[in-house]
């Protein structure tokens, strides 16, 4: 069996709990631009592991329990996805992407 965190899942699981995760989720989604995936896997593998971290990260802390721990990984979540369709748009329009050398 999965381990389950303290405070339940789906229904036991507090709005406010639910609210932020679902937040996070759907304000990444609705930004995806069509098309960076693929770039990305081309472009820069290792960032597909890293996002992929991120996500793991908020799992992590939302089994855990650790309210703070899951705030803290869902703004970085939220933050790096963002970040990175921002490198994902500069590059495929010939903009700067403020990682120069």
């Amino acid at each position: 069996m999965a381990p389950q965190p303290p405070w339940g899942t789906g229904r036991e699981m507090p709005v406010g709990i639910a609210a932020m995760i679902r937040t996070a989720y759907h304000q990444v989604k609705r930004s995806y631009p069509a098309g960076c995936l693929d770039w990305l896997r081309i472009a820069d593998p290792e960032r597909v592991t890293e996002l992929k971290g991120t996500v793991e990260a908020a799992k992590d802390a939302y089994l855990a329990g650790d309210l703070a721990a899951l705030e803290k990984a869902l703004k970085i979540y939220k933050g790096e996805h963002l970040k990175t369709y921002g490198h994902y748009l500069n590059a495929i329009t010939g903009g700067y992407d403020g990682d120069e050398e």
